[in-house]
């Protein structure tokens, strides 16, 4: 079916030309047009907190999301905007930095292309098992009020190990639902761990809004990207680990939580042997 455009003016007069409508579905991260570009994405990956924290920046910008797809040996850029589905202001960048799928109609013009949303959906974050044998490293951290802690401190419990910031809108839909695993596991032995990556000058902020949130778990602060890298879940945030009662990490989950997987977990951790 052929939709006609009004596309150019020449000269004094209007130009009518045609555009086959390209309909697809297309599967790749959803990340911020502008932000993309500031590294060499072949050997950077995309999802830093720093990405994160330029994506929202550049919302209040008003630059586009865009849906980076790997396509043979080269990624394309296609840039989000409404089509049937229309999330509203700041479109698409809470699916920042996930994997999604995304059906809608393509425009092309040369390198430009534009994808007009008609379904979005957020892909099954990646989980990983581990041997019982890897044990997790060693987390040592202040907590809102600066006194220290290590995660060794916690052997003997479940820890479900949380990282996230105040700039990552999943990790805050995260919140209320963790402080609830934490209050209906903490007769089993079960400790929620937030840890954030921020540094501790902006601890009073990280108070505010895990309060706002109602995290009612721990909140240690001052983590890093490698920290996250040490407990194999990269750099994209959320990242979660989940803690055996031997120190041993038996599960890693990377992107936006789901509770029903989230809890399975938990339970097989408990019911896990020493």
């Amino acid at each position: 079916m052929l939709r006609w455009l009004l596309v150019l003016m020449c000269g004094s007069g209007w130009a009518l030309a045609t555009q086959a409508d390209d309909t697809r579905s297309l599967v790749g991260q959803v990340v911020c047009s502008e932000c993309w570009s500031e590294a060499d994405r072949a050997t950077t990956a995309y999802g830093t907190p720093t990405d994160l924290e330029c994506a929202l920046d550049c919302a209040e910008k008003g630059k586009p999301r865009a849906l980076a797809v790997q396509e043979g040996d080269k990624t394309t850029l296609y840039l989000l905007y409404p089509g049937s589905y229309n999330p509203g202001k700041h479109a698409f960048l809470d699916m920042v930095p996930h994997r999604a799928r995304v059906t809608g109609r393509v425009q092309s013009k040369g390198d430009r292309h534009l994808l007009f949303v008609d379904s979005i959906e957020r892909l099954s974050a990646p989980v990983s098992q581990s041997k019982q044998d890897g044990m997790a490293p060693e987390l040592e951290l202040q907590d809102l009020s600066g006194a220290l802690h290590r995660l060794s401190e916690l052997k003997g419990q479940v820890v479900v190990v949380n990282f996230w910031a105040t700039f990552c809108p999943p990790c805050l839909r995260e919140m209320p639902m963790l402080a609830k695993l934490q209050r209906d596991y903490a007769a089993q032995h079960v400790q929620v761990l937030g840890v954030a990556v921020e540094p501790f000058e902006r601890r009073m902020f990280v108070r505010q809004l895990a309060q706002q949130k109602q995290a009612s778990f721990p909140i240690w602060i001052g983590a890093s990207t490698q920290h996250m890298e040490a407990f194999g879940l990269g750099t994209a945030l959320p990242g979660t680990a989940l803690i055996g009662r031997e120190g041993q990490i038996v599960a890693r989950l990377v992107g936006e939580l789901n509770e029903a997987q989230l809890r399975g977990l938990v339970d097989q951790a408990i019911a896990r042997k020493p």
